[in-house]
């Protein structure tokens, strides 16, 4: 968003990040690197008043565990991690993802309270946004726009599939906090350099 390196399967990793566990932030903000596959959240995202996420595609996996050095995890996994948070949480959650992964998140994840179509900005593509507990309107244009209407409305967010941190840049824009968290410690390291 707004220029910052995106971190998609399409492009090239920050070969200037160096692993990180954890970064914490001078107004309270946490990056950490956790795997959501777990199915359920550390401690530090209790300070979270709404989720923002923009989990991998199907077809970035492969390059995604690469780069993370991790187990070999498909979209499923992924899924299945996330949808254990979904039915315990009852904070607003707003979940981007492409249209052709849409079976697996609406089969593993409870109903969603809504389903949009929106662009991601990034790769100039249609999407889905799915959201559950969200009580206020929010602009579905693009995934940015979906992003800057949850900043103006809350004052914390979590992202648990985080990449660069994305999310935690438009929040921190909005002099808002953030805790997020990815599987690739990099990820973790290129925020404590960029934001």
């Amino acid at each position: 968003m707004n220029g910052n390196p995106y971190h998609s399967a399409l492009r090239e990793e920050d070969p200037s990040a160096q692993a990180l566990s954890r970064c914490e932030f001078p107004d309270g903000s946490v990056a950490l690197q956790w795997d959501i596959t777990k199915g359920y959240l550390p401690p530090d995202f209790a300070a979270c008043d709404c989720f923002y996420l923009e989990p991998p595609w199907r077809a970035g996996m492969k390059v995604f565990n690469q780069r993370a050095g991790s187990p070999d995890h498909v979209l499923q996994d992924v899924v299945a991690g996330i949808a254990k948070v979904v039915q315990t949480e009852t904070r607003p959650i707003a979940l981007m993802c492409g249209k052709q992964d849409s079976k697996t998140y609406l089969k593993l994840c409870p109903e969603p309270q809504q389903i949009k179509e929106t662009t991601l900005v990034f790769h100039r593509c249609s999407a889905l946004i799915l959201t559950w507990n969200v009580t206020s309107p929010l602009n579905y244009s693009t995934n940015e726009a979906v992003c800057q209407s949850l900043a103006a409305q809350y004052n914390c967010v979590g992202d648990f599939v985080c990449g660069y941190g994305e999310t935690a840049r438009v929040f921190r824009q909005n002099q808002k906090r953030f805790v997020v968290s990815d599987y690739n410690a990099k990820c973790i390291g290129h925020m404590a350099d960029h934001l």
